[in-house]
């Protein structure tokens, strides 16, 4: 993820810096569209502002011989303060480009102060390019005084910028537009379940039902080539999440141990022995389920599916929430943050190898955790009612909030409004909290049993699962009401499930409810009321976002495809007005637009998130005050019908320049 990221933000600054062609069509500025700038400086093989000196050196550029042409470092003499451009000296006085001078300090002389140097058109009514023309080749408006607009798509004549770092799961279609990868937006169709009491995973068909995988919930080695007999006693695997490639975290409690985190692969597991085949747990006789005393089915430490067990945080830590954030600009894997009960804590961990990235502390014992549309991790502490949040973006805690008249909390979920739900667990209900406004909502379910893990749907329904009564008589039972307002409720009954301890929803809209007592999870038809029950391993335990749609419907639906637009001419500040486009969103699928804004590409991805915006045009002035010199517009297509697709055409930023209005 970090070196991803870090490809992507150097990538828009050299073309920032360089005067590289990045909105280029077929027939503008084709002489530097393949400019070829080896260490990132700006200069080389038909780049715009010359070739490079030195490509392997970002310091030496123009010149590398002080005799022939002084640069910066050069050594001088006294009060000499020649004229300087770094560039072909035909752009000087042609549009924004102009001399500067060198200062000689302390017998050296220092880089080209005040030089103008040709770089790409914005726009802006200036001709940055020195090349006579003004704003050319951009499909650029003029939105009144001292605003400036720029559009890009297929229909204005700018294609969307467009390289490996800047989109994900999104594809053009034969037109240009922006339409969702085939494949990359799939349902994910299997869902896992801790088993608590063995120390493994199961890996559920959603569609079928049946188990396809087992895994030991930690390595003790390694190298999971070291086959062995490896116990599981100990690890207490508990929740699970999915992430947007199927790929699972596991947060292993570890009571008195050293508390770890595994992630295991869905599929396109690497074959580390390099024998040319992966080993893997599989059904291997095709009933169902897997058997842990058959080698084929079962390989514990073995598993090359495995990607990797780290140590979280200190011995006895119990690391017991464990939720996915959206990821980084460049449309990669989330990052993993578990929060570890004994500690009030959370860890950041890295997606490729899970070492820590940070450490935050907070005011509770973090149970449960859920992030939302906005980057914001919610964590909730068992039978309190307390909730606390951290701004994934910035690593960084709020404070703790009370919901009033609430003292239950167990499981927590988001759901479409980035609204914040717990389960009961001391009450019978659920308990809801808004951070846009502060208000809260108590759902009762008198009868049917106390509440313990919670989900959201993409219809607007909560979903709260029940294990015991009152009199703590074990039941099996999944309640369903309306997020607005507990309206439209609905118990639905497991008859061969008991002890409900989680529900998630799968992505063909079924509901499926963690037995622990009767180690199944049974898959709940909505619609007709139908139940069928599934067998899992010993001591099942989950109820976090085990399917991954929690992560892609709320967190972060998927593709998404970002831009980055460069406001007024410095040292001008830029206010951004308006994000407007236009696409064709049919029934069932969604786009949303969040822009991020700064004073340079490189703090991008932690300024403050602003969205979703799901109408157009977006007035970015009556939504906050948005300033910098750079504009990070982020676009999110999702679906809920497999093979259908909103098709994104265009988009426009407008921003005004000096701040006036």
């Amino acid at each position: 993820m970090a070196v991803r990221k870090y490809r992507f933000i150097q990538t828009l600054a050299v073309v920032a810096l360089a005067g590289w062609c990045c909105h280029c069509t077929d027939s503008s500025k084709s002489s530097y569209q393949d400019c070829r700038d080896e260490d990132g400086d700006g200069y080389g093989d038909n780049c715009l502002l010359g070739p490079d000196c030195d490509d392997d050196d970002p310091t030496l550029n123009f010149s590398c011989d002080c005799d022939t042409l002084p640069h910066a470092g050069c050594p001088c003499d006294g009060n000499d303060e020649p004229e300087c451009f770094e560039a072909d000296e035909k752009f000087i006085g042609v549009g924004a480009c102009r001399a500067g001078k060198r200062h000689c300090e302390n017998g050296a002389f220092s880089t080209c102060l005040g030089q103008v140097l040709p770089a790409p058109e914005r726009c802006d009514q200036v001709d940055n390019d020195c090349d006579g023309a003004t704003d050319e080749d951009l499909s650029c408006s003029n939105c009144g005084p001292r605003c400036f607009g720029e559009t890009v798509g297929p229909g204005s004549g700018q294609d969307f910028e467009w390289n490996d770092d800047n989109h994900h799961g999104v594809v053009k279609d034969p037109s240009g537009n922006l339409v969702l990868e085939e494949g990359e937006n799939i349902r994910l169709t299997f869902l896992y379940v801790a088993n608590s009491d063995e120390g493994t995973v199961s890996k559920i068909n959603t569609v079928t039902g049946r188990e396809e995988g087992r895994y030991i919930s930690a390595l003790y080695s390694p190298d999971p080539r070291n086959r062995g007999s490896a116990q599981a006693t100990g690890n207490a695997p508990s929740r699970t999440a999915v992430d947007f490639n199927g790929d699972v975290w596991v947060a292993n409690r570890a009571f008195d141990q050293q508390g770890t985190v595994t992630k295991i692969a869905n599929d396109n597991c690497p074959d580390v022995d390099q024998d040319g085949t992966v080993e893997t747990s599989h059904d291997a006789n095709g009933d169902g389920r897997i058997d842990l005393n058959d080698p084929q089915e079962y390989l514990g430490e073995a598993d090359e599916c495995i990607l990797f067990t780290v140590n979280v945080g200190g011995n006895n830590g119990v690391p017991r929430a464990v939720a996915l954030d959206a990821g980084g600009v460049d449309g990669g894997p989330g990052n993993a943050w578990v929060g570890l009960y004994n500690e009030n804590k959370f860890y950041k961990l890295d997606p490729y190898d899970g070492h820590v990235l940070a450490e935050v502390s907070i005011g509770l014992h973090p149970y449960g955790a859920a992030i939302d549309s906005q980057g914001i991790l919610w964590a909730t502490q068992q039978n309190t009612g307390r909730l606390v949040s951290i701004d994934t973006n910035t690593n960084t805690a709020g404070q703790v909030i009370q919901i009033p008249n609430w003292d239950g909390s167990y499981g927590i979920a988001i759901d479409m409004q980035d609204r914040v739900w717990v389960g009961g667990y001391r009450h019978e209900g659920a308990a809801r909290y808004d951070p846009a406004d502060g208000s809260s909502l108590i759902v009762p379910t008198p009868g049917v049993g106390v509440g313990r893990g919670i989900a959201a749907d993409a219809d607007g329904y909560i979903w709260l699962a029940h294990s015991w009564l009152t009199d703590e008589t074990r039941v099996g039972r999944i309640t369903r009401f309306r997020a607005d307002d507990g309206s439209e409720m609905h118990t639905y009954e497991l008859p061969n499930g008991k002890e409900t301890i989680g529900v998630g929803i799968d992505f063909d809209g079924y509901v499926w409810g963690v037995n622990r007592q009767t180690d199944n999870a049974c898959k709940v038809d909505p619609q007709s009321g139908q139940v069928e029950c599934y067998p899992t391993g010993h001591g099942t335990y989950t109820y976090s976002d085990f399917t991954g749609f929690a992560l892609r419907n709320f967190t972060a639906p998927r593709g998404t495809f970002k831009q980055v637009f460069e406001g007024c001419a410095l040292p001008t500040g830029t206010r951004w007005k308006q994000v407007s486009w236009e696409a064709t969103v049919p029934a069932g699928t969604y786009v949303k637009i969040y822009v991020r804004a700064a004073d340079d590409i490189a703090s991008l991805p932690t300024a403050t998130r602003h969205g979703p915006f799901e109408e157009s045009p977006a007035d970015l002035i009556a939504a906050a005050e948005i300033t910098g010199h750079y504009l990070l517009v982020e676009v999110s297509l999702s679906t809920d019908i497999e093979g259908l697709t909103p098709i994104f055409k265009s988009l426009e930023v407008q921003w005004i320049c000096a701040g006036e209005d």
